[in-house]
């Protein structure tokens, strides 16, 4: 087992001792009657291990900046091969590059995971890491139909079929219109 499986087992494991942080403690009318403000000690530690458990998490799990670079990486991506596949411009590669994107929305997540290529299980990983599933919606249906159906075409062609869907085309609204015909 590698560090980080046993990382990651330790942060989901039964506890050991249910009641190790209990708030009431024993079940006595006396301890049942207790409110949470009357057991500040038991919040402290279980705030501490829960910020020791997250620390571990975040060391093993990558952020979405550091997968999307990951994934540049492997593709030898640099600014002009990002902006060309995503229509995302300098500005987002380099809080990509730089780590400085905490909440990206979804539309850039789908973005990014279009230009990338990515099939719909790598693009489920980010958009998880990026806090996103899919959902029943017929937008979101829509996003996975171009993972599953349209894998390997253009974001160019992605976007002319969002648009005859009456949907957002992907990239940057700053760029101008790129029009392709779906080969």
């Amino acid at each position: 087992m590698s560090g980080g499986e046993g990382a990651l087992r330790s942060i989901f494991k039964e506890p050991q001792n249910k009641n190790k942080y209990s708030v009431h403690g024993a079940n006595t009318e006396k301890n049942s009657k207790r409110s949470v403000i009357d057991n500040m000690a038991v919040l402290k530690k279980l705030k501490e291990s829960f910020e020791t458990e997250y620390a571990e998490y975040i060391a093993v799990v990558p952020s979405f900046c550091q997968l999307v670079k990951g994934f540049m990486e492997r593709r030898r991506w640099n600014s002009i091969v990002f902006k060309e596949k995503t229509l995302l411009g300098d500005a987002m590669y380099s809080r990509i590059v730089n780590n400085d994107i905490r909440s990206p929305s979804f539309h850039t997540v789908m973005t990014i995971c279009v230009g990338l290529g990515l099939n719909v299980k790598m693009a489920e990983q980010l958009l998880n890491t990026a806090g996103y599933a899919f959902g029943v919606t017929e937008e979101f249906q829509v996003y996975h139909f171009i993972l599953t159906s349209m894998n390997g075409y253009s974001i160019d062609e992605c976007n002319t079929f969002l648009e005859h869907m009456g949907m957002e085309p992907l990239g940057s609204r700053h760029r101008a219109p790129r029009k392709a015909e779906i080969t």
